[in-house]
């Protein structure tokens, strides 16, 4: 029943991540995606078409009919990227992972529910995946066979996401150092230091804004190049030479630059701290340490680095895996339900033109068959003849509707069941 739904997918745990992209639609704009896509789609003998692609994933989801000749693995890829050489895409093919049928719809669940993620119980591929089929919806790309998994999908996700931990415990190092911060329950009027204007410290920036914090300097070598930072807290960025000269004192630093060299050293933490003599948080989320060793040992510095933040992710994302049994749990009794979901809809499907054709038999009845003996009627005894008609119309309809869902339903388990 479900063999019409395929996968063919290319991720991080099969294949180097440089070599991923290799096997992603090459277009330069969406329009000329939107073109490639329909091409494909087309030439593949496919009823419809989903494509997602992430850093670390490239997956096709379509529907073919059941009857269709075998899908051709090669032939897809050689549409796909037709820089591909001719000698490696049989080599290719084989080595991309494929899905039919229920296994297809499993792994689309798993994926969906971040358990075959890089970093388990990370909801971004959950989005993505939306994202993906709103795109194909609006393209027409897609029908009702993906409409219905996607519901599936959606309700799945949420599921596994509300009712175990996958989610639970953080597991990246910028959102375990502001949860560092946070157990160390600062005023959110604390004087904080970002010392460095890259990717790492804006994310920080994002939580500090999240979390309420307001009162902070950002230093980087190019202030330019940190000022988006700043501005979300209607500042101007720094240079890092203006650290000699801050008079403001600080209560904690997130400092992350590319520099070898340490650049908190003893005499700039002395300058920055100034007479004042309380304990202070310093995250450094650089690799190498931008942190001397003198000012991580100091007295009253609470220091924390990358590696202890490491520590933790591990220690979580070992917690996250040990969910992996329930969530899969969860996804089972989701297309158990299905299965009945979809039979459904394809008795519905086939009843479809049974209304009009039985409608056309009254129609026919009415106005050729039996013409002249209902126009020889007197008009009560014709309004009689009329009703009957409509009456016995509505029951032709309803009885193979309900006769063929009874047989096809009869030895299915109820929905109740499937979810206990």
């Amino acid at each position: 029943m479900y063999r019409g739904f395929r996968i063919l997918t290319f991720t991080h745990r099969h294949h180097n991540l440089r070599d991923i992209s290799r096997f992603m639609i090459q277009a330069d704009s969406s329009g000329d995606l939107k073109e490639r896509m329909s091409a494909i789609k087309q030439l593949m003998g496919i009823d419809e078409l989903m494509y997602l692609s992430t850093c670390n994933r490239v997956m096709y989801l379509f529907y073919i009919p059941d009857d269709s000749p075998a899908f051709d693995a090669a032939k897809f890829l050689q549409l796909v990227n037709p820089s591909i050489p001719n000698t490696s895409l049989e080599k290719d093919a084989l080595l991309a992972q494929y899905f039919e049928g229920q296994e297809a719809i499993n792994h689309l669940l798993e994926v969906a529910s971040s358990l075959d993620s890089m970093i388990v119980g990370e909801r971004e591929i959950f989005r993505q995946i939306r994202e993906s089929y709103d795109q194909a919806k609006a393209w027409n790309l897609s029908g009702d066979n993906l409409r219905l998994l996607m519901k599936l999908t959606v309700q799945a996700a949420k599921d596994v996401y509300t009712n175990t931990g996958i989610g639970n415990k953080p597991v990246s190092v910028v959102s375990l150092s502001v949860q560092e911060l946070l157990k160390k329950q600062p005023s959110r009027d604390a004087r904080i230091l970002l010392i460095g204007g890259g990717q790492t410290n804006l994310l920080v920036s994002k939580f500090l804004v999240k979390h309420g914090y307001h009162h902070i300097e950002v230093f980087n070598r190019t202030p330019s190049k940190a000022q988006a930072i700043a501005q979300k807290f209607e500042r101007e960025a720094k240079s890092l030479t203006d650290l000699l000269t801050h008079e403001g004192g600080f209560d904690v630093v997130f400092i992350c630059t590319g520099s070898l060299q340490p650049l908190l050293t003893k005499d700039l933490f002395d300058q920055l701290s100034g007479r004042e003599t309380h304990d202070r948080l310093v995250i450094d989320l650089s690799v190498p340490a931008n942190v001397s060793s003198e000012v991580q040992q100091a007295e009253l510095v609470d220091y924390v680095d990358v590696e202890h933040l490491r520590q933790i992710a591990d220690q979580n994302l070992g917690f996250r895996r040990e969910e992996i049994g329930k969530a899969r749990q969860i996804i089972q009794r989701h297309i158990a339900s299905f299965k009945q979901l979809f039979h459904e809809r394809l008795i519905e499907r086939a009843m479809s033109e049974v209304p009009a054709e039985i409608k056309a038999i009254r129609q026919k009845a009415v106005e050729e068959v039996f013409r002249k003996d209902l126009e020889s009627m007197d008009p009560k005894t014709r309004e009689v003849v009329d009703s009957i008609l409509l009456y016995m119309e509505k029951k032709c309809i309803s009885i193979p509707i309900k006769a063929v869902k009874q047989i096809v339903l009869s030895d299915m388990p109820s929905r109740e069941a499937m979810q206990s």
